[in-house]
């Protein structure tokens, strides 16, 4: 249907194989907590993450999808479901596990979730974020969650018994800038009152923010989006499925290479520049998203790619921490 030639066959059969496989792994993934221990739990996500890696090793399709186990949880958990309560439980369950294990699949979910969100509030919501909130309720804790576990493991690097690589750290702030970019004065100032069952964690996010503002603010300053490089503030799509989607569609249609989506949601390491990686593919999947009979209510592209769009984040979160 969509007009992949011949000499491309065996190609795009590569791709919907594996990513035949990735759903599978995704299914594993949200079962691992079934009838073990945590303990037990974090070495079969450890599996996972190994089988996620060689099902997309060199010989491959050449076209992953997703890059860790992170990504692949929130790939797996990124369509409608009528029982809200299920994202509850998958969140207490993920919770369970060690800090280690913990902080890999829900540190993701901080970028994809903000994604969702904005792309909410622009083209959903029209700037409602009261509408927004009512409407993204069970979002709100896996958000919290995952900015929680970022800014704890971001405190931790200024102890000097700590010491991580000039990556891990720019991990960890990029995951926090973009992951306060949707909704920066819901956890920067007084927690909304549906999240008052995570008061707690609320509190103890808000406090480590100010804590700890002045440094955020100056590493978040290099980290500025502006028209000329790449930012995942700039990034939005309705579900980071849809996103997968489209990136499956290509692969299979076109011989072009384009990183694992995850990167999309996360701060390119050493800086991106203009037509780096991620901004080619930003741009691609939102021409592909741009097809009239692939609009979604009322006109709205799926997948957006605004670095002006992104500026208006980052100032938003400057904003909420200058006045928290």
């Amino acid at each position: 249907r969509i007009g992949i030639p011949d000499h491309r066959a065996p190609a795009a059969l590569a791709v919907l194989l594996e990513q035949y496989c990735v759903a599978l792994l995704g299914l594993l993934l949200v079962r691992v907590w079934d009838d073990v221990d945590p303990a037990a739990a974090g070495v079969r996500v450890d599996g996972i993450d190994g089988l996620l890696r060689e099902l997309q090793a060199p010989g491959g399709s050449g076209h992953p999808v997703v890059g860790d186990t992170g990504a692949l949880l929130m790939l797996a958990v990124a369509y409608f479901h009528p029982e809200e309560t299920a994202y509850a439980a998958l969140l207490a369950r993920v919770c369970t596990l060690d800090t280690t294990h913990r902080t890999r699949l829900v540190a993701p979910c901080a970028g994809v979730m903000a994604s969702h969100l904005r792309w909410g509030l622009r083209f959903m919501y029209r700037q409602d974020l009261g509408a927004m909130r009512a409407d993204n309720a069970v979002d709100y804790p896996w958000s919290l969650t995952a900015l929680l576990t970022l800014v704890r493991a971001y405190a931790a690097t200024t102890s000097p018994a700590t010491a991580v690589s000039a990556g891990e750290r720019n991990a960890l702030v990029g995951g926090l800038l973009n992951g306060l970019a949707a909704d920066p004065i819901a956890f920067t100032g007084k927690a909304p009152a549906f999240l008052a069952p995570w008061g707690a964690e609320h509190a103890e996010l808000r406090d480590t923010l100010m804590q700890h503002r002045d440094a955020l603010l100056a590493e978040f300053a290099l980290m500025a989006p502006s028209a000329k490089a790449f930012s995942p503030l700039a990034f939005s799509c309705n579900f980071v499925s849809n996103a997968s989607v489209a990136v499956v569609t290509l692969a299979c249609s076109e011989a072009m290479a384009h990183p694992p989506l995850n990167t999309l949601f996360a701060p390119a390491p050493g800086g991106a520049s203009a037509g780096a990686p991620q901004e080619r593919m930003a741009r691609r999947l939102m021409e592909y998203a741009g097809v009239p009979e692939r609009l979604g209510a009322g006109g709205a592209p799926l997948i957006a790619y605004d670095p002006y769009d992104g500026v208006h984040h980052y100032n938003a979160v400057v904003r909420a921490l200058k006045a928290g």
